[in-house]
């Protein structure tokens, strides 16, 4: 076997050993652990905001759209007044 392999040999002699990290095993697998969690709920974090992001951009990429002539608009601030009642004495003679 050349020298550079034993470099890449394990030093535990077994996995339950791996395992038990020399008695480190207790603090390091739980530290992992939230290590790896933390790191996926960042993850996840990231993904929904940039979801959210995506989203505002399209909305507000539509509200800049031109809107073509005699499509109806959904924005109620582009509306036209409602008509007014005609009140009786106006329309009486």
């Amino acid at each position: 076997m050349p020298d550079w392999l034993h470099a890449l040999q394990p030093w535990w002699p077994d996995l339950a050993a791996f395992w038990r990290m020399g008695r480190h095993g207790a603090y390091v697998w739980p530290a992992f652990g939230l290590c790896a969690l933390a790191l996926a709920l960042e993850w996840w974090a990231l993904a929904r905001h940039a979801a959210r992001l995506r989203q505002m951009q399209s909305l507000a990429a539509q509200a800049t759209r031109p809107v073509a002539a005699g499509a109806p608009c959904h924005d109620p601030s582009h509306t036209a007044p409602a008509p007014q009642a005609a009140d009786a004495a106006t329309t009486a003679p």
